[in-house]
């Protein structure tokens, strides 16, 4: 049984997690640096040199005989295509000399709740041709009204001179939303690392890997019920007569002489014996293990699991209620 397979087991999940929680900060205050970072270079370090913005705010008078006709028309979509045309554009570019299609890239009018007035942004490399163009765009603006159709005149309300237009520093939001993306890159992380996290935690995890549950585990404290396993084996290896011991990734004579201590003293051990106690420490690899039974069962041996080394505080938690 392959143990990707299987559903999440939440309280597992959270045990073995708990020490590295840490790359879900650590996620989190990388990607919140580089969100900010990236945010400060884009917007004032390659965005190049801020431009100077003179803004200016115009009444219009309709002509009363044709005003709904007129409206309908001139609104705030149409009146950013009409300021770049010949008629005030061109007629600005005339008085103050700029050209006609440089007037026409740095004019915008934005968004107003009222038809009669337009407020018009002028954005130039500097102040004195921000204030230039602004004018020239008042006076053509004052000429187009006197010679279209529909308008009585187009007067200037107010204004203001031209000021260095900075972008509204937004770098909290950025790393806020950087903070936010690593929290969840962190978490996704963390599942990552349990999916493909084989090790051995709990007796379930030898079942998910070899096809049967853990015959004992023993525990790095000594704290284990020895008597208990002790009469387990004398019940599970019944038949065998005799049984060898046998270390998993690595030979401990430790854990071969505690395992050792656990077995009947009417069973013998031998090494040539059918049944083999594999022991295997605490958080090693499931696969590998599944692979090492494998191969004593294809020499026709049976393999029973013993965890050792095994972390009590983690069991106490995991089976707590």
């Amino acid at each position: 049984m392959d143990g990707m397979s299987e559903s999440m087991d939440i309280k597992r999940f959270v045990l073995i997690s708990r020490k590295r929680i840490w790359k879900i900060f650590a996620a989190a205050a990388v990607c919140a640096v580089a969100c900010a970072v990236v945010y400060l270079l884009a917007t004032y370090v390659f965005a190049g040199s801020f431009p100077y913005r003179c803004s200016a705010f115009y009444y219009i008078d309709f002509d009363q005989r044709t005003a709904k006709e007129t409206q309908l028309y001139y609104n705030d979509f149409t009146w950013n295509d009409v300021i770049d045309s010949d008629m005030i554009a061109g007629r600005a570019s005339q008085i103050c000399g700029e050209a006609k299609e440089e007037i026409a890239g740095a004019t915008s009018i934005p968004t107003s709740t009222d038809i009669r007035m337009i407020r018009v942004y002028v954005d130039m490399p500097d102040a004195e041709t921000a204030e230039k163009v602004q004018k020239a765009l008042g006076e053509a603006l004052a000429a187009f009204a006197a010679e279209a159709e529909g308008f009585e005149a187009i007067r200037q309300w107010d204004y203001e001179g031209a000021a260095l237009l900075k972008p509204e520093n937004h770098c909290f939001r950025w790393t806020v939303f950087g903070v936010v993306c690593g929290l969840i890159a962190g978490f996704l992380l963390l599942m990552y690392d349990a999916a493909k996290d084989d090790g051995l935690y709990i007796e379930y995890d030898v079942k998910r890997f070899c096809g049967r549950t853990a015959a004992a585990v023993l525990f790095k404290d000594g704290s284990e019920d020895k008597e208990r396993i002790r009469e387990f084996f004398g019940k599970l290896l019944k038949t065998a007569g005799s049984v060898a011991l046998s270390c998993f990734e690595k030979e401990d004579a430790a854990r071969v002489s505690k395992v050792k201590e656990l077995i009947p003293a009417d069973f013998s051990v031998n090494d040539d014996a059918d049944t083999v106690l594999l022991i295997a420490g605490w958080g090693e690899h499931g696969r590998r293990l599944r692979q090492y039974a494998d191969e004593l069962e294809l020499l026709g041996k049976k393999a029973l699991i013993v965890i050792a080394d095994a972390d009590r505080k983690f069991f106490r938690k995991y089976y707590e209620v």
